[in-house]
């Protein structure tokens, strides 16, 4: 029997600022967290059905090991279920101090039959006071086998206040060899109620590594627990602009969550893109969506 169930309507808006219903998301949590969502859309003929179901359910846990599984079956047009996947995480606490993930996804063929299609392992080790490094492979199964196609090591440094991670990539290239394709750096910080966070994409152009994506976020909780979150986006720059050049500002998006009677919740998702003048202004803010939750809405 489910322990908690919220129920949600996503709306978005059109040029005219009316608002255009984009379907609803029904989700319950069972007791010992075993949960299942299910996003609704309307059909061709006008009818409510459902666009993706999730269904996730914890297997087995003790002392030093979980494990979860994930299936995601995603709906046609009219509502028939389509082929589904599986996911299943394990996760475990080494003798060593150590701490090991491992995800295997499954596809499933049209006879019902699950094949492995991809394994993500991630193994972290404490590194010192307050860090711990980290190395992440992708294989993916190849005629000749499965292969390791991406590698991640990070470093993560980490306080009561704020935190530091450094992540380098490697992608495997034509030739079968891993080769360093980029770097991601996250930074955190709270201070006085105000969370900050920077995400910097580097991507391997040659021998040196360029920035190619970045976001800059604040997010502020109030006292009557809304909050508000402002996020900076930069990205490539349009097409005749010069490579070197460093992302341009794209948008500022805008995402205000306020909690409601009987612990339910209403999100709204607004953008400001730069004026075309190229002062650097920000024009008028656009709603784009909105969602309305009711029930346990404690997890949006």
């Amino acid at each position: 029997m489910a322990q908690s169930q919220s129920s949600s309507g996503s709306y978005t808006f059109d040029v005219n600022g009316n608002r255009v219903s984009a379907g609803e998301s029904h989700q319950s949590v069972s007791k010992n967290g075993d949960t299942t969502f299910t996003q609704m859309g309307v059909t061709m003929n006008g009818n409510s059905a459902p666009r993706e179901k999730v269904e996730e359910k914890l297997i087995s846990k003790t002392e030093t090991s979980k494990v979860v599984e994930r299936v995601v079956t995603p709906y046609d047009d009219n509502g028939n279920p389509g082929q589904p996947q599986r996911m299943v995480t394990s996760e475990r606490k080494n003798s060593d101090g150590s701490t090991s993930t491992d995800r295997a996804v499954y596809y499933s063929d049209i006879n019902g039959n699950f094949t492995l299609g991809e394994k993500e392992s991630k193994v972290s080790r404490p590194a010192g006071e307050n860090s711990s490094t980290y190395e992440t492979t992708l294989v993916r199964g190849t005629p000749n086998g499965d292969v390791v196609v991406e590698r991640q090591q990070g470093r993560v440094v980490a306080s009561k206040t704020s935190s530091q991670e450094d992540v380098s990539i490697e992608r495997r290239d034509v030739n079968g060899n891993l080769q360093p394709a980029g770097r991601l750096t996250i930074a955190k910080e709270e201070k006085d109620g105000v969370v900050k966070e920077s995400k910097a994409m580097f991507y391997q152009d040659g021998g040196q590594l360029r920035l190619t994506n970045q976001t800059v976020s604040e997010t502020q909780t109030r006292k009557d627990g809304s909050s508000v979150t402002k996020v900076d986006v930069f990205g490539p720059n349009p097409a005749g602009r010069a490579a070197a050049d460093p992302p341009e500002f794209r948008e500022q998006q805008i995402i205000e969550k306020i909690p409601g009677p009987n612990k339910s919740l209403s999100e709204t998702y607004s953008i400001r893109r730069p004026t075309l003048d190229g002062a650097g202004a920000l024009g008028p803010m656009q709603k784009v969506s909105e969602r309305n939750c009711t029930g346990q809405c404690n997890t949006p």
